[in-house]
This record gives structure tokens, C-alpha cells and sequence, in this order.
């Protein structure tokens, strides 16, 4: 690996870019399901007030 990045220095800025564009990615990626994921959250806890704003 050390020799070929030696003999070729873009393919070392390629990859640290595209490590960089993946972490990206995943970080993206999990805000994602968190925000989803509190979604889901708030829905319950407004089916659960509704159920027993309506309950006698």
C-alpha cells in the first residue's frame, strides 16, 4: 500500500476524500434516524394523550 501511494500521491488525496465523504454520510445518516426516531416518539405520546383524553 505505502509503495503504491509513493508512487502515485492523488490516489492518497482520493482516498482521505472519500473517508471524508463517508463519514460525512453517516453522520448525515444518523441525524436522519434521530430525528425520525423522536418523530415516532412525539406521535406515541400524542396517540397516549388522545387515548385518555377520550377515555371515561
Amino acid at each position: 500500500m505505502a509503495r503504491i501511494i509513493s508512487e502515485n500521491p492523488e490516489l492518497l488525496l482520493k482516498l482521505s476524500v472519500t473517508s471524508l465523504i463517508l463519514s460525512l454520510a453517516t453522520a448525515k445518516l444518523y441525524i436522519y434516524q434521530m430525528d425520525i426516531i423522536n418523530e415516532l416518539r412525539q406521535d406515541a405520546e400524542s396517540l397516549e394523550n388522545l387515548k385518555q383524553a377520550y377515555s371515561i
